[in-house]
């Protein structure tokens, strides 16, 4: 006769609240253009070569209104989540939100297109 693990039943029940936490929010991807600084003295040649910087971050999407986008790397498990890690991106400097399919991170929704001087960002 086998025994019961206790281990996988702690598992399941923390898989069962995985999937509501992962049905309230959407992981996302958002594209954004990061400031850019360097300390110390730079020539004139070295400034003129100065530009700034895109940059992507992954996360859960708390929310996003039309001022800024906030997402959390982690959320805790809890009916009322606490969240760690939380990003939150100025409208202005962002380039789009893409929606990710949740179990794979590099399979986009087509909901969204991203665009930097006229062309697709992918």
């Amino acid at each position: 006769m086998s025994k019961k693990n206790p281990n996988i039943e702690k598992f399941k029940v923390v898989k069962k609240k995985e999937k509501i936490v992962n049905k309230e929010y959407k992981v996302v991807k958002v594209y954004w253009h990061d400031i850019v600084t360097l300390g110390g003295w730079l020539d004139d040649k070295a400034v003129a070569d100065l530009t700034t910087s895109n940059a992507i971050t992954y996360g859960l999407l708390i929310e996003e209104t039309s001022n800024y986008v906030k997402i959390s790397a982690s959320i805790s498990l809890e009916e009322d989540p606490d969240f760690a890690d939380v990003t939150i991106i100025p409208k202005t400097v962002v380039l789009c939100v893409k929606e990710l399919d949740r179990f794979n991170r590099d399979k986009e929704h087509a909901k969204a297109t991203c665009f930097k001087n006229n062309k697709s960002i992918k």
